[in-house]
């Protein structure tokens, strides 16, 4: 029964291809036994060859020495290769990273290793059907989305296939009782310090009094959740052509992104997030990706929200950007202005460059190059970035108004701001370089002399 099962689910997912060599991860318990009798005894019909690998975590001590011994033994009785590796867990532990995550991430990396050594094409995983009810059950407490409620994928990356997944632990253990075949124990299985074996042992039994087809009921919903899933991820891909890719962050039109469909919107975002920290989605919970949908649609055009990873993220009028790291502010500038002559403004990769000009046409004059009354400017120019308090009346204006207000009506980007020279005669700002020039230092019919100030780039 069990071997038929497991046929059809191969079947289902393509999980294997005549020829393929196929590394079986075992640990020595229930689950990864019987997966490896039953891939052993399903080689002929796929015509694949098998090999064991495991990993001693040395977590466990002499236990876990014990569950070494016995897959090696396993793989002997078996005729079957075994490669197997003590690796001391602990030591690769992160920051921030649990140790049953650790030992996944150790695990994985050691199986990936031995694969691309011999050349295997498939790491067979012993996930069952009720690892698979106890993962949505869990994730669905921690509050996660459709990616997360598929559950264990049957194929990940196109090469982890986990043949066991439509099986139930009753079946497997009436399938080792019938062929004779013994396991051992993880003591760590009954420990009720972790989520997962409070959910199999106190949980799952309690949610099966309401329906005792719990177990086969969420193995379909992730299944259906896995189609829907797989869809959403191929429309997320199609947009995911339209996100700017800059040096150092990504960023969206917002016009474009608000007529996307909500839930196209949150993957898009979360997509862009993940993609710019570097860390793993779970640590990206639904809370963080909203608050970026907020930004997105808010109302507020500059807005930054920090989320875990070190992920900035920045509207700026009809653009969101996301980058990793904090906002660099250029630092504080202040020189006297060669008149005539070049002013270096090293800090912004700038130069001020002046000179007395005589004849000129209004066309000549464009935001990198101005022309002002040389007779309304006093003795000492200076080239700055904006303090507090800053004022400037702008050509045409009556009455003067704080920089911040002006930079707010221009839509200058606020991580823009600070880096934008002020050219400053005595106390009045005559020109906000890129922008506009001060009404009092205009050219007019009775201008004698005319200063030329053009902006270069060093």
């Amino acid at each position: 029964m069990i071997l038929h099962k497991v046929e059809q689910t191969i079947e289902k997912y393509r999980m294997l291809a005549r020829g393929d060599l196929v590394m079986v991860g075992v640990s020595g318990g229930m689950d990864s036994v019987a997966l490896l009798s039953v891939l052993d005894r399903l080689r002929p019909t796929y015509g694949i060859s098998i090999h064991v690998v495991h990993l001693n975590h040395e977590l466990r001590g002499e236990e876990s020495r014990r569950d070494e011994e016995f897959v090696k033994d396993l793989a002997r009785r078996l005729n079957l290769p075994c490669e197997s590796r003590s690796i001391p867990v602990e030591r690769f532990r992160k920051k921030g990273m649990t140790l049953q995550e650790a030992a996944r991430e150790v695990r994985f990396a050691f199986f990936r290793s031995v694969m691309e050594k011999h050349g295997a094409q498939k790491l067979a995983l012993g996930q069952t059907a009720d690892d698979q009810a106890e993962t949505m059950v869990m994730r669905f407490i921690r509050g996660a989305g459709l990616g997360g409620l598929k559950g264990i994928p049957p194929v990940r990356e196109g090469f982890v296939i986990h043949p066991l997944i439509e099986v139930g632990r009753e079946e497997i253990e009436a399938y080792l009782a019938a062929r004779g075949l013994h396991h051992v124990e993880d003591s760590s299985n009954r420990k009720e310090i972790y989520l997962r074996n409070r959910i199999r042992m106190h949980l799952l039994p309690l949610l099966q009094r309401y329906n005792p087809s719990l177990k086969e009921c969420l193995v379909r919903m992730g299944q259906v959740f896995l189609q829907e899933e797989e869809y959403m991820e191929s429309k997320t891909e199609e947009l995911w052509e339209r996100v700017v890719r800059n040096r150092d962050s990504l960023w969206l039109d917002l016009n474009w992104f608000r007529n996307l469909h909500p839930a196209l919107q949150f993957r898009l975002l979360k997509r862009m997030a993940v993609s710019v920290s570097g860390i793993a989605q779970k640590r990206l919970g639904v809370v963080h990706i909203q608050s970026l949908a907020d930004l997105a649609r808010g109302r507020k055009p500059q807005t930054v929200v920090h989320l875990p990873g070190r992920i900035t993220a920045r509207r700026i009028y009809d653009r969101l950007v996301i980058g990793r790291g904090e906002i660099p502010q250029p630092p504080v500038f202040d020189h006297p202005v060669a008149l005539p002559g070049t002013t270096p403004i090293a800090e912004i990769g700038k130069r001020l460059v002046t000179g007395l000009v005589g004849g000129w046409q209004p066309g000549q004059a464009s935001s990198r190059r101005v022309f002002l009354d040389a007779d309304r400017l006093a003795p000492e120019l200076r080239v700055r970035n904006r303090r507090p308090g800053d004022r400037f009346r702008p050509l045409g204006m009556r009455g003067s108004r704080k920089i911040k207000d002006c930079f707010i009506d221009w839509k200058v980007p606020m991580d823009q701001r600070a880096g934008v020279p002020l050219v400053v005669s005595g106390e009045e700002i005559v020109w906000v370089v890129g922008w506009r020039i001060g009404h009092q230092a205009r050219v007019t019919d009775r201008t004698q002399r005319v200063v030329c100030m053009e902006i270069q780039d060093l």
